[in-house]
């Protein structure tokens, strides 16, 4: 083919030598400058447009990175263009995890409910699993104690009416007040622990509900235009490229018309 362009036209004289020089099979010198030509794949040039035009349009979570689920898309804080963009689950899983009600990007401060989960969770996912395990061991001894100190005050009371003297009723007086004011500063320590780690449980467990007035509206009617657009891109495209694979070899059907 390439000898065509390169020869002169004096040099063909009949249909068959023009015939011969496009049967024979091209050297290694032409193999290279055929191999320069760009020769444009139809399905890999409407992939990379598609593409294109897709990461333009679409709108994406700056979170996940996915392009599904558009009707739950918001923009809750101040950060401009597609850093502002976020699904509301991702960011409400996002809030949790973090224990912050702030964007880290503008430090805007998120409109947000909190919901604490019931006791009955604590029990069964707590932060630490000793804290089970005290819990159990303070309700035991709890129980042990109140049971003792109980008994203690039935058989001084009863002590008191049967001895006579003055010191002995002192005694039996001071000893139960004494056990009853241990017993009582036990159980505040106890209680306050434990209300402390329900606390810090509820604050690490508490689903977070974003709050936000300016929801995105993805409207169809700009999504079935730029898709339609789409279309007529590829399709000028597609016709662009065969019109280039058509058009190879022009001269050759010039020389043998001319012939």
């Amino acid at each position: 083919m390439f000898k065509i362009f390169s020869s002169n036209n004096k040099n063909i004289k009949t249909r068959s030598e023009l015939v011969s020089l496009i049967t024979e099979p091209l050297s290694l010198e032409n193999d290279t400058q055929f191999s320069s030509i760009p020769i444009l794949n139809n399905e890999e040039i409407l992939l990379n447009e598609q593409d294109k035009q897709e990461t333009g349009n679409l709108q994406v979570c700056r979170i996940c990175y996915s392009t599904s689920d558009l009707q739950s898309l918001i923009a809750p804080c101040q950060c401009s263009g597609t850093m502002g963009i976020l699904h509301r689950n991702c960011l409400e899983r996002w809030l949790e995890i973090s224990n912050t009600t702030k964007c880290e990007i503008c430090q805007h401060e998120y409109d947000t409910v909190r919901y604490p989960k019931s006791l009955f969770y604590f029990f069964i996912n707590p932060l630490r699993s000793s804290d089970i395990r005290y819990l159990i061991t303070d309700v035991i001894l709890f129980i042990v104690l109140t049971i003792i100190v109980s008994w203690l005050i039935i058989t001084n009371i009863s002590k008191i009416k049967i001895v006579k003297t003055f010191h002995d009723r002192i005694s039996y007086i001071i000893l139960p007040f004494a056990v009853i004011f241990i017993y009582i500063i036990w159980c505040w320590v106890s209680f306050r622990y434990h209300i402390q780690v329900i606390k810090e449980w509820r604050s690490v467990n508490q689903p977070i509900r974003v709050i936000n007035k300016n929801k995105l509206k993805i409207n169809s009617n700009e999504n079935l235009l730029s898709r339609s657009n789409q279309i007529l891109d590829h399709d000028s495209l597609y016709s662009l490229t065969s019109q280039n694979e058509e058009n190879i070899l022009p001269d050759i059907y010039i020389l043998s018309n001319n012939n």
